[in-house]
């Protein structure tokens, strides 16, 4: 599961356009996707978080939970 939703976070703006709430994973932090104002130019590019502006954002289009808890797991795995 993890590792599916660490696949969301790449090349991911149509799926974070179709979200409701984001979370990054590496800072924790739970947003609007009207607040992503950076996307890394990858094709199809990549949100870039507005808190700590790292690659780890996934958005709840992708039928992962956006949660602080469920974050913290995906912080613990991958950094």
């Amino acid at each position: 599961m993890f590792r599916q939703a660490h696949d969301c976070s790449f090349s991911n703006k149509e799926q974070i356009e179709k979200s409701e709430k984001c979370g990054c994973f590496f800072c924790g932090e739970i947003f609007s996707p009207s607040e992503i104002t950076d996307y890394l130019p990858d094709e199809p590019p990549t949100a870039e978080c507005p808190f700590c502006y790292t690659d780890s954002v996934i958005g709840d289009a992708s039928g992962f939970p956006i949660t602080k808890d469920f974050l913290k797991k995906m912080k613990k795995r991958y950094f």
